[in-house]
């Protein structure tokens, strides 16, 4: 009888932890994404998106030279079920991007974007963790050329590693 007294609050919090949700779940859409993966060249600006646990979602990029951050837009996100969230986006023009459902992709460095147009999915794309900054190869490209002048960098350093669970 004792020993089950003093067992029963790890069992307790074991069937808690096994039935209830799991916190990794509930943030794994939180922090800076970025449209340009590191390492990509011939990039002008890297657009980013911070999803923050208040329910913002700010939309901006970082410009080069001097690698400016600016702000273009503030939005709101809504879960919709537990691996997917919903940005709508409602200064939208007329036959525009009206949201975009946001849900896991395919590794814990990105996630995956639907956009929705006319209530229906349509283009889909992913989102690389981590803010990404431009940087100047130092190469003078002569004018009407494609020669790599420019190359894609984190902007302090990568982001901690992530959980593939």
């Amino acid at each position: 009888m004792h020993l089950i007294t003093r067992l029963w609050p790890l069992m307790l919090l074991s069937a808690a932890t096994t039935c209830g949700s799991d916190p990794a779940n509930d943030t794994w859409m939180l922090g800076t994404f970025s449209d340009v993966q590191v390492g990509q060249l011939n990039y002008q600006s890297a657009p980013f998106y911070d999803i923050l646990e208040d329910g913002s979602f700010v939309k901006g990029k970082i410009v080069h030279p001097g690698n400016v951050r600016v702000e273009t837009g503030e939005y709101r996100w809504e879960r919709r079920g537990e691996d997917e969230i919903e940005v709508l986006f409602p200064d939208v023009e007329k036959g525009g991007i009206e949201a975009w459902r946001i849900s896991p992709g395919f590794d814990c460095n990105t996630v995956r974007v639907d956009y929705i147009q006319r209530g229906e999915p349509g283009l889909e794309t992913a989102l690389y963790r981590g803010a990404v900054c431009i940087e100047a190869l130092g190469m003078k490209c002569p004018s009407g050329s494609n020669c790599d002048s420019t190359k894609a960098v984190w902007c302090d350093e990568p982001p901690p590693p992530c959980d593939e669970k």
